[in-house]
């Protein structure tokens, strides 16, 4: 008998993690389980964001999955299946990621003998899917290669948007794809630990090689920011930035800060921080704007 991995997709900010937390949530306290994340920076935040239970957790940073990390993700399924002996494995990858690539990786022989392929969950947010989706085509592809798509954060897109984003979804979606609405990434926990056969479309994307066109920008710093000052700063960044994330020593405490196409979000982290950590993931922007931007908050 082999274990199945569920994996979580969707676009930089869409809600994976909270989706992730939300369902282990509703799990049993003695269910096995066993998670994998991946973070495309350096420093892995999503593993501080998740809610820790009695269960394996493997960090991946530095790259993703579906490319540059492929290796080690299949080692890490292997030992995982091998040595925790979970009842199931849950994988959120990079925004990024391709879920048709990670698919490939189910083939390979050592892995065909202990895991096996659950649901593929794509989190969509509503609020920015069809002003961003025509310019990247990561987005289309990762409703295309899930069978499960949840079309979040329904709350901040207004009815014309909304209605935009389902007709887009529904077209771009594989046959039989479930499609549900939500806000704050809270779904049925037993629809996303439901088995369901995925399809990958014969148009499907499947490229070798790292060929995303985005990077990531770490920073770590153990300065004190000035919170008025950071604010504005990474405000007027905007969607030159694609996602940001990071834990800031601030002059009114620390703070976990969350930026996405949707706009920022600063809010009172409760641990006490010895360096500010943060990755930016953009495309065009150059890291020394970022950095330079961040010098001026001190």
């Amino acid at each position: 008998m082999t274990t199945p991995v569920h994996i979580i997709c969707g676009f930089l900010g869409s809600g994976k993690t909270t989706l992730l937390n939300h369902c282990l949530a509703a799990l049993p306290g003695d269910r096995r389980v066993a998670i994998i994340v991946n973070d495309f920076g350096d420093v892995a935040i999503d593993g501080q964001l998740i809610e820790r239970g009695d269960y394996a957790m493997k960090e991946l940073p530095s790259g993703c999955v579906c490319c540059t990390l492929a290796g080690s993700l299949a080692e890490s399924l292997s030992a995982l299946a091998q040595d925790e002996r979970p009842e199931l494995i849950v994988m959120e990858t990079t925004g990024i990621a391709k879920p048709a690539q990670i698919a490939l990786l189910f083939r390979y022989e050592e892995l065909q003998a202990c895991v096996h392929l659950g649901n593929v969950v794509c989190l969509v947010d509503s609020s920015t899917f069809p002003r961003f989706e025509q310019h990247l085509m990561v987005l289309r592809e990762q409703v295309e290669q899930s069978n499960t798509v949840v079309l979040n954060k329904i709350d901040l897109a207004d009815d014309a948007t909304l209605e935009m984003t389902r007709q887009r979804v529904r077209y771009l979606s594989q046959p039989g794809a479930l499609m549900l609405e939500t806000t704050g990434s809270e779904i049925d926990p037993a629809i996303f630990f439901e088995e369901r056969a995925t399809w990958f479309p014969s148009f499907a994307r499947v490229d070798s090689g790292n060929t995303h066109d985005f990077y990531a920008c770490t920073v770590s710093d153990p300065a004190v920011y000035r919170l008025d000052r950071l604010t504005d700063a990474l405000t007027d960044l905007g969607e030159q930035v694609l996602r940001l994330k990071g834990i800031v020593r601030t002059d009114a405490g620390p703070k976990l800060i969350q930026g996405t196409l949707a706009g920022l979000e600063i809010t009172d982290w409760d641990e006490d921080v010895e360096d500010s950590k943060l990755v930016f993931i953009a495309r065009d922007l150059p890291a020394e704007k970022i950095r330079e931007s961040l010098q001026k908050c001190r």
